[in-house]
């Protein structure tokens, strides 16, 4: 049997006999002040599945942290060695036996004996987890100079990973952006001639604009045919732009909206209120 299944193991029975523990503790304690025993199975009840949820998130997380590799042995050789996870996933159990036998013969009955061994598993459980392990987690690195080594190396190869990244997210910015001008020239060079003729319907350099509908709608079909609803949204932020600096004036209404409702995935109310 492999080692992680071992301690996978051991350490499922430890966080089970922890809860054990921990709910014997309190009924005991709910018996103790007084509460009745009606009382304390609805209230028992109601924690132990509390409980049983906790443990089923903890164990899944557990067991898909141990399923990955552990890439920070090197890092951190004390804790990621068999013998203290094995001294991790067994401090249930050895915490339970301290207290049994520190008060060996001091015992009056079974209750007693097994309170005390939960509530020196309690103790032993979440001194261990709680502060032991984390502090000599942290103090690792500190203390073991090759640990320290690996660290540094790490934190060298995510910062090199960043930098690279910030490259590449880069690298793609600036191509999107060299399509899009790119797409910009090419509409210029096609639909300019376009944007001057509806410039001038707009401006009132025809007596109805109401009979150019028809060519104002198939300049709306050419550019979704040539670019979609940006190559649209050019050709009218060019028409605007025309009617201002050629004919000093604006559009009173803006045909163009209206019109082209419908043309691809051009929505009217999508433009309405647009500045001009």
């Amino acid at each position: 049997m492999k080692t992680s299944k071992i301690l996978r193991i051991l350490h499922a029975c430890g966080i089970f006999w922890f809860f054990v523990c921990v709910g014997y503790l309190l009924i005991l304690a709910l018996h103790q002040a007084g509460f009745s025993r009606s009382a304390i199975f609805t209230l028992s009840g109601h924690s132990a599945v509390f409980m049983g949820f906790l443990l089923l998130v903890y164990m899944y997380a557990v067991f898909k942290g141990l399923d990955k590799k552990q890439d920070v042995e090197a890092e951190h050789p004390l804790t990621s060695s068999f013998y203290y996870l094995g001294l991790y996933v067994v401090t249930p159990f050895l915490g339970g036996l301290a207290g049994i036998l520190g008060c060996l013969g001091l015992f009056d009955s079974l209750s007693q004996m097994f309170s005390t061994a939960a509530f020196s598993t309690v103790i032993a459980t979440i001194a261990f987890w709680i502060f032991v392990d984390p502090l000599t987690t942290a103090l690792e690195p500190v203390v073991i100079p090759a640990s320290r080594k690996q660290k540094a190396a790490r934190l060298a190869r995510l910062k090199q990973q960043k930098i690279q990244n910030q490259i590449k997210r880069k690298k793609l910015l600036d191509e999107a952006l060299a399509i899009e001008q790119r797409n910009l020239e090419k509409w210029h060079n096609l639909l300019s001639q376009q944007a001057d003729f509806l410039a001038s319907v707009f401006a009132g350099r025809h007596n109805d604009i109401e009979k150019r509908k028809h060519e104002i709608i198939e300049s709306g079909v050419r550019a979704w045919q040539i670019g979609g609803i940006e190559c649209m949204k050019e050709l009218r932020r060019m028409t605007l732009d025309a009617v201002e600096k050629k004919y000093n004036t604006t559009i009173k209404i803006d045909y163009l909206t209206f019109w082209w409702d419908g043309i691809g995935s051009w929505r009217m109310h999508s433009f309405t209120g647009l500045g001009t």
